[in-house]
């Protein structure tokens, strides 16, 4: 036999929020990571940062970078510019 087609007829759309559930655990994990971001990476980053900048090897870059000639180094000098400011006031209370 022949089958009939039957034409399709939309029925109407009705909104529904989205299951609870789901949607808190995914706002709970990012929320988590955000957290350990903020409270544990960043501050052992800025000590270690700190350390660097004090002993390590940015030290010694900020040292040339700070007894370079005037005409030289221009953006990395713009870019450094606060360390290097501070650099010369604790130098100057020494």
């Amino acid at each position: 036999g022949v089958s009939s087609v039957k034409a399709y007829t939309p029925g109407q759309f009705e909104p529904q929020a989205p299951a609870l559930g789901p949607t808190l655990a995914v706002f709970a994990s990012t929320f988590g990571v955000a957290a350990y971001w903020w409270l544990v990476l960043v501050p052992s980053e800025r000590r270690d940062l700190a350390k660097n900048k004090n002993k390590g090897g940015l030290n010694e870059y900020l040292d040339d970078l700070y007894y370079a000639p005037d005409g030289e180094r221009k953006l990395e000098k713009w870019f450094y510019a606060e360390w290097l400011a501070r650099r010369e006031r604790v130098a100057s209370l020494s």
